[in-house]
């Protein structure tokens, strides 16, 4: 899962985004790209599972294994 780090947190640029892509191990996208604000996400959630599953679900994307290895490349 790509994370293109916009506004968060940003109070200076309201106008700023994040964007989400998640791709497969063979390196092709899945779901739908995301962009907005993930400061609510980032704040409510306590849990690392949680987190993944909120920002899967902005990919229109479920967590359908009970156990999964996901990479986040941040500003990648």
């Amino acid at each position: 899962m790509g994370w293109d780090v916009g506004g968060w947190n940003c109070d200076k640029n309201r106008e700023s985004r994040d964007a989400l892509v998640v791709v497969n191990p063979e390196g092709e996208r899945i779901g739908e790209p995301w962009r907005g604000n993930l400061r609510e996400t980032i704040n409510a959630k306590t849990w690392s599972s949680t987190f993944l599953a909120a920002l899967l679900t902005h990919c229109k994307l479920s967590r359908s294994e009970s156990h999964c290895h996901v990479t986040l490349a941040i500003d990648a």
